[in-house]
């Protein structure tokens, strides 16, 4: 099976690029370091730990891993990524702490290239990114390899475990050292998809500590909620029509709540202005977030600058997170605005959230909806006992906090399991990968 995946991949490498191309007409840094996509990167020698975060979440994840890790050794560190706002998110965060460049597209020439020249003493990926290639030229090479904070949802385990994809997954995680599960749902879902026993662990979801940490920071420079007469719902990392949708469902939800004022903020900054031509076209009062802040006497504010979400999660009494009211995304993070003290309400389509929801669902702390008529349902029902939505949302703060622990319980793995040392000898040796 793999030698048909390297097929498809070679054939599908023109399209790649020229995708990548195609992309850089809204977004002109796709189209920098093409070479890097190809493994054609300058050669070292001094054995670095190799980090990989696929974009800004993972990044953030993999930032706070290095910076843990600096405190106990001082390898060098390459983080590579696959996207540009992972890239500048990178660079910004760890300025000379680690090389940051893009990951080689997964062909078995461009991996081989990327592996030789880099010559990791170990491979940590964020989260679950199975490239096939790359991990069996990791596994040939006898580098050891980790996920952390592994996470694979219902849905997409069924995928994997189709029969064109059944065995082509099985060989690839067999051939990783340590699975780092962020549930213990996940950890029997890569079981079942045939990862080996002694490489699976359940460590936590490192997002809790993340989301805790950052929580901490900005209630002593963020005004709360408390400081506006006014319930606030943030509509945060929507995605493209939902803001439509969110526009439509706000006029409804206005006509319980007149004082309700919405916070909206897109996902990615190329979409700013046209999110900002919706709302001139209609009837609100609107600001936006870069000229004017948070402008409590606003209809909507639209946040039009990065970073600003966290503190504005701190405002709100309820929160949407975006890409869940529209398929094929799967959601964003949902941990970041319970951490804030906010309830949580999301579309449908939460492939890789879910589980985390479960509880506070239950609980009446967040809702999974159906449809926008559902999703104005829930927030007018919230906002109708302001008081009672405020003490959901205090529960979903506590919950996070005591979920902190997974960032330091993956560096202790990763430390035990003597992935720092540059003589670690690895679990299988490159004549058993066939």
């Amino acid at each position: 099976m793999l030698a048909v995946y390297r097929a498809v991949v070679v054939g599908l490498l023109p399209l790649a690029l020229v995708y990548l191309v195609w992309r850089s007409r809204r977004e002109p840094a796709y189209r920098h370091h093409l070479s890097e996509r190809l493994g054609r990167i300058a050669a070292r020698s001094d054995r670095p730990v190799w980090l990989h975060a696929a974009s800004v979440g993972e990044v953030q994840l993999a930032v706070a891993l290095i910076h843990r890790l600096r405190e106990l050794s001082n390898a060098p560190i390459v983080l590579t990524t696959m996207t540009p706002t992972g890239r500048e998110t990178a660079r910004r965060a760890l300025g000379e702490t680690a090389a940051v460049m893009y990951l080689a597209l997964d062909t078995r020439a461009a991996t081989q290239r990327f592996v030789t020249r880099i010559r990791p003493r170990c491979a940590i990926v964020i989260e679950t990114e199975l490239w096939p290639n790359l991990l069996d030229t990791l596994a040939r090479a006898a580098i050891p390899t980790a996920l952390i904070n592994a996470s694979v949802s219902q849905r997409s385990a069924g995928r994997y475990d189709s029969a064109v994809l059944r065995g082509l997954v099985r060989y690839t995680l067999q051939g990783i050292d340590l699975i780092a599960a962020a549930s213990p749902a996940d950890k029997a879902r890569f079981a079942a998809l045939g990862a080996a026993d002694a490489a699976l662990k359940t460590l936590g979801q490192i997002k809790y500590d993340l989301a805790a940490d950052d929580t901490h920071g900005r209630a002593k420079s963020t005004p709360g909620r408390s400081s506006s007469a006014r319930p606030v719902i943030v509509a945060g990392s929507t995605r493209d029509d939902e803001e439509a949708r969110w526009l439509s469902c706000f006029a409804e939800i206005r006509t319980h709540h007149p004082e309700a004022m919405l916070v909206i903020a897109p996902r990615h900054p190329q979409r700013f202005d046209s999110v900002a031509r919706e709302l001139a076209a209609g009837p609100w009062r609107w600001v936006r977030f870069s000229q004017h802040g948070f402008d409590a006497a606003a209809d909507i504010v639209l946040v039009d600058t990065l970073g600003a979400l966290g503190q504005l999660y701190h405002r709100a009494d309820i929160a949407f997170v975006g890409g869940t009211l529209v398929p094929g995304i799967g959601g964003h993070n949902v941990i970041e605005p319970a951490a804030a003290g906010c309830v949580v309400v999301t579309g449908p389509h939460v492939d890789s959230w879910a589980d985390i929801m479960a509880p506070w669902c239950r609980d009446g702390r967040a809702a999974i909806v159906d449809d926008e008529a559902a999703l104005v349902c829930q927030v007018v029902d919230w906002l109708a006992d302001r008081a009672q939505c405020s003490a959901l949302g205090r529960a979903n703060a506590d919950q996070v906090a005591e979920a902190r622990g997974a960032l330091a319980a993956s560096v202790d793995a990763l430390t035990a399991a003597g992935f720092l040392a540059l003589d670690r000898p690895a679990r299988s040796s490159p004549s058993e990968r066939v």
